[in-house]
């Protein structure tokens, strides 16, 4: 078999900047240009680059040279051995596409009428399943929150108060992760009525959500306190604000928070840096998986269950 090219080896970073730099660019230009895309987007770009090179590479072809045919061939891979659905295969054809456009190399699968074809084929055999409600209980975890270890307020832990406090947050405001993980804890970015009925929270300036125009300024998080329900209504115990506001407090010391900006913290001890968007979702996770076995559910139940940060917010 012939060697394989040295352009399947580049990330799809590298290739674009490789291609500006070809065309004149000077290396600086070529690194800003290429992230023209926001982080997100490039991270699974070039996920999904490398899956078709190392396809390609097994394969002795150029991932920028390929055929319409061959193109097809990665897609029905996708589709057969990988066990993807439709919409994803079509991530992979616009993320190969931007690709190979930004290197000036020649490409006809665009706008191919084969390919086309085949991705509606894939979307007829495999039709999208929505599911409308999360399988996990929602009451279940509402009702455990109202109980040790997490009430009274006194004797709850750090972790637990954490806990508490994400899955209360991301249930009423039905924000995405990265939208939480971006608030702040100075008073600038936390900001409370005088009655304490409600919250303002303001992202970090430089957060960019997920579908925010790039010249969009992000707007606050407005929490309500649950004013309609008597102070010894147990529904009280489960209102974000108070939850908001005792978490505040528990990592408002220099020796507990160590400097650390964001509004949600590790509460290891040991763990002194910002915690990643993904351990926002964990705990979310792990909130449900709690509530199940601390009100004794049926064996087995949670295994029925994929459990998911995002059910939340749907």
């Amino acid at each position: 078999a012939p060697p394989i090219p040295p352009s399947s080896s580049l990330t799809r970073l590298e290739a674009v900047q490789r291609s500006l730099q070809e065309k004149g660019f000077s290396q600086e230009a070529a690194e800003q240009i290429s992230k023209s895309r926001r982080q997100s987007s490039r991270a699974v770009y070039n996920s999904k680059w490398r899956i078709f090179s190392d396809w390609c590479a097994g394969r002795s072809l150029d991932p920028f040279q390929v055929s319409v045919q061959q193109l097809a061939d990665f897609f029905m891979y996708l589709f057969n051995e990988k066990d993807l659905n439709p919409r994803t295969i079509k991530g992979y054809r616009s993320a190969i596409s931007s690709t190979i456009s930004a290197s000036g190399s020649r490409h006809e699968f665009s706008d191919s009428p084969e390919i086309g074809a085949l991705l509606r084929s894939f979307q007829l055999e495999r039709p999208p399943q929505r599911k409308i409600l999360p399988q996990w209980n929602l009451s279940l975890v509402l009702n455990c929150l109202l109980k040790a270890p997490f009430e009274p307020i006194q004797s709850a832990t750090l972790k637990d108060w954490t806990y508490k406090t994400i899955f209360l947050v991301a249930l009423a405001t039905g924000r995405r992760r990265s939208e939480l993980h971006a608030l702040c804890f100075d008073s600038d970015h936390f900001k409370q009525n005088q009655d304490q009925s409600s919250l303002k929270l303001y992202p970090d300036i430089g957060f960019l959500g997920k579908s925010q125009a790039l010249d969009a300024v992000a707007q606050p998080i407005r929490l309500n306190a649950f004013s309609l329900v008597g102070s010894e209504d147990p529904d009280k115990r489960l209102c974000p604000v108070r939850a908001l506001l005792h978490y505040r407090k528990l990592t408002t010391r220099d020796s507990i928070r160590k400097g650390r900006r964001k509004l949600f913290i590790s509460f290891k001890p040991s763990f002194q840096k910002e915690i990643a968007r993904g351990t926002l979702s964990s705990w979310i996770a792990k909130m449900v998986r709690l509530a199940y076995e601390t009100e004794g559910s049926s064996p087995g139940a949670l295994e029925l269950c994929k459990i998911k940060a995002h059910e939340v917010r749907a």
